[in-house]
């Protein structure tokens, strides 16, 4: 209740700034409960449970959400108020100040090549995270910063970041980079080598097919920290890219050929993907075939049938797996569920085989859950 009370406190005195002149605020709200009866036969024992663990505005928790977003004149912001997991906490971020073509605050970084397509979001190399910045809108699609950040254990570091985007017909683009420096060096580090990045990133679309390309360069090991990269040294890089195609050729069929190499330095770290799905009325069958080119390769191999009619969905998924963790696994899942008027889903679900860490599954999941 304590925790209750000091959210309805705090919100009410955010309502209540918000009569003031020149002030505006928006308030939106997410929730979502979540009730699991978990028979698992593999262990041989049953639990009652909240769904913990996702973010409620997924609807793969319980709790409540609500965002507050404050305007006065330059000035806007959010405050965060959370029930989750039957805990409560306030967050406040994403403070800017803006006028013309200048803004400043936590204006966040310009980076983003470094999540193009395909894998690049999990591996490889980003940019880096940016505490506060001021920002100069030099042109349409091209900015400036000065930004820095705080490094823990290593201190401050400051530099500059720059990223350009624009179209042209079926053709869009963006080019990123960014270069840091401090004046606190890591005690493992024999110079003051700065932290680069660059990235590029090309998007063709036509009317039945989108190609995606993307590259990276980045700094293995720089002034403000000592890391990745075994045996690496202050001043190295490396580099990654990747390609991805989706086609529909034809109505309700969607393909896509996607390929990564998240190290140029590495041999055999490629990853390559191939999928398809197609809908047919309330039907949908889709699979994929992924691989790991390493010494010894892995793959992944899956094939799902979905159907969703009315307030009914149901599905049914076989995933087989070689070489992951030196073990070959597959795994059978399978599910069935209905959604009332109100928009409470009552759902079943069954999984059964070993997955890729090397647990064995056999269980049936008995949810009810509804998420706003």
């Amino acid at each position: 209740m304590k925790a209750i009370f000091a959210v309805t406190a705090l919100a009410a005195a955010i309502s209540g700034q918000a009569l003031a002149a020149d002030t505006e605020a928006t308030t939106t709200f997410n929730g979502a409960m979540q009730y699991d009866f978990t028979v698992d036969m593999a262990a041989e024992t049953k639990d009652v449970e909240l769904q913990k663990g996702d973010d409620a505005n997924d609807g793969g928790s319980y709790g409540i959400y609500m965002d507050v977003k404050v305007v006065n004149g330059p000035f806007s912001g959010e405050v965060g108020l959370t029930t989750e997991d039957g805990v409560g906490s306030v967050t406040v971020g994403d403070i800017v100040v803006k006028e013309g073509k200048i803004s400043f605050g936590q204006v966040g970084s310009l980076v983003e090549t470094h999540e193009y397509t395909y894998e690049q979001e999990d591996f490889g190399g980003e940019g880096k995270d940016v505490d506060a910045a001021i920002r100069y809108n030099v042109m349409e699609g091209f900015d400036v910063q000065l930004e820095g950040a705080q490094q823990d254990g290593v201190g401050d570091d400051y530099g500059l970041g720059a990223k350009y985007a624009g179209e042209s017909g079926a053709v869009s683009y963006v080019a990123d980079a960014q270069v840091r420096l401090s004046d606190t060096v890591a005690a493992t580090l024999d110079d003051a080598t700065p932290f680069m990045y660059f990235g590029a990133g090309v998007t063709y679309t036509a009317d039945i097919v989108t190609v995606k390309a993307g590259f990276n360069n980045y700094s293995v090991v720089d002034a403000r920290a000592a890391y990745t990269a075994l045996n690496a040294t202050s001043g190295d890089s490396d580099s990654e890219y990747a390609v991805s195609v989706t086609a529909t050729p034809v109505d309700n069929l969607t393909v896509g050929a996607h390929y990564m190499d998240k190290s140029t330095e590495t041999d055999d770290d490629s990853r390559y993907k191939v999928e398809g799905s197609f809908a047919a009325d309330a039907v949908t069958v889709s699979g994929y075939y992924t691989a790991v080119l390493v010494e010894d390769a892995i793959a992944e191999m899956n094939g799902k049938v979905e159907y969703a009619a009315d307030m009914i969905a149901a599905y049914a998924g076989v995933t087989l797996n070689e070489g992951m963790v030196e073990h070959d696994a597959a795994l059978i899942e399978a599910g069935v569920s209905y959604t009332t008027e109100s928009g409470i889903v009552y759902a079943g679900d069954y999984t059964q085989g070993d997955s890729t860490d090397g647990v064995d599954q056999n269980n049936i999941v008995f949810s009810a859950m509804y998420s706003f």
